[in-house]
């Protein structure tokens, strides 16, 4: 995505994308308090940790993406790059078993 910026103005190719984190945090909390009043355990510490173990990997990577879109230099899908590396984990993995057993 290209911003054309006319009169010479100083902002930036990521700035477009940064001015929308408000908006994602508001949409976010508002989610979050949605179930908290319709699911009964949703704010319980066990499913919190649990939420945030299940949702690490794709946080991880998902910052690495933005990093390299926002910097314009590559592309990257986050469902892609997960699916990919999971699949060279389990040729990996399957390739060492012991074909004797």
């Amino acid at each position: 995505m290209r911003l054309i910026i006319e009169g010479g103005g100083n902002m930036k190719k990521g700035s477009a994308v940064l001015s929308k984190i408000p908006g994602i945090f508001w949409g976010i909390l508002l989610v979050s308090v949605l179930f908290s009043f319709t699911a009964k355990n949703f704010t319980n510490p066990l499913n919190i940790e649990n939420v945030l173990k299940n949702t690490s990997v794709l946080l991880i990577i998902s910052i690495g993406a933005t990093m390299a879109i926002l910097s314009g230099k590559i592309d990257l899908s986050v469902g892609g790059t997960a699916t990919f590396s999971g699949m060279v984990s389990v040729v990996y993995l399957h390739s060492l078993e012991d074909p004797n057993a």
